[in-house]
């Protein structure tokens, strides 16, 4: 006989099961889980709201994640190396562009007595000229690519100091000194710009040892442009002028000079340059008095 409340086959006295006779439990009595559909569609995990999706993390100077609006894309250089060997190179570029101005003089002085100078002495003196000459190109050669090598990086620097203060890209840290003409203004702006975001200052104030290597320099190299043709055309065979061979020299001799202040300059703003960049991020300790003008 079947119960009259489950319909189980075994029942009690009463018509029910003994499950049925016990006492009333809310719950205790669950019917059988329906088998799964095996043609229901798979179930998917719930998304959050559109917009709610969380972003990588940012970290300093885009190393990884998603960089900041004018954050850089290389973490910055230790400069000190590199600093320290342009400023070696530029030392002895100083020393041998006096070189230069001594050969110049003992030139000069020589076609002042071309009538009676020996042949002897006027062949030392051609021979310590033209040896002064290639140990400048050398010394040239040599310091180029290192302090190219500085600025590139001491630009990279400065982006990490002050996002977005730099007027020039990368790029022209090194192609801007290729570029003619242009390389006497566009180095000297994006130097400014190096030096203004190292300190953390506008670029109107604190920059007078950079206005003084960059006007050395390009008065050097205004001389030099008008000495040498000079002197060739005034040591021409066919039209020898002594007066113009020693005002060209004199013309040389004032190149050289400047070249020697431009090295001096140079190698001042390469130091200190370095260690105020060293000093604010945490590489070197601060130099006392910071960045002199």
């Amino acid at each position: 006989m079947e119960c009259t409340r489950c319909r189980a086959a075994f029942v009690g006295a009463d018509g029910r099961c003994p499950r049925c006779d016990a006492p009333y439990v809310a719950g205790a009595y669950a019917p059988p889980p329906a088998a799964p559909n095996p043609y229901a569609p798979p179930q998917q995990a719930p998304q959050p709201p559109y917009g709610t999706y969380p972003l990588p993390a940012v970290t300093p100077y885009g190393t990884t994640g998603y960089p900041g609006p004018g954050m850089p894309q290389r973490p910055p250089s230790l400069l000190s190396g590199l600093g320290t060997a342009v400023t070696v190179l530029f030392a002895v570029m100083a020393g041998l562009a006096l070189l230069r101005v001594v050969a110049d003089f003992r030139l000069y002085d020589a076609l002042g007595s071309i009538w009676t100078t020996n042949i002897d002495e006027a062949e030392s003196i051609d021979g310590f000229r033209r040896t002064t000459m290639v140990l400048l190109f050398l010394g040239f050669l040599a310091a180029a690519p290192v302090f190219l090598v500085w600025f590139h990086k001491a630009r990279g620097n400065a982006e990490a100091l002050a996002p977005g203060s730099q007027r020039h890209g990368q790029g022209m840290a090194v192609g801007a000194w290729f570029i003619p003409f242009a390389n006497w203004w566009i180095p000297k702006a994006m130097t400014d710009d190096i030096a203004a975001a190292s300190q953390g200052v506008p670029r109107a104030g604190g920059l007078g040892v950079v206005n003084a290597w960059w006007a050395t320099w390009v008065l050097s190299s205004v001389l030099a442009g008008f000495g040498w043709p000079m002197y060739a055309n005034a040591m021409n065979d066919t039209n020898l002028s002594v007066e113009g061979a020693r005002t060209a020299t004199l013309i040389l001799m004032g190149s050289n000079l400047a070249l020697v202040a431009a090295g001096i300059c140079g190698l001042s703003v390469v130091r200190r340059i370095t260690a105020i960049q060293g000093a604010r991020l945490g590489f070197t300790f601060p130099t006392q008095g910071g960045y002199a003008t």
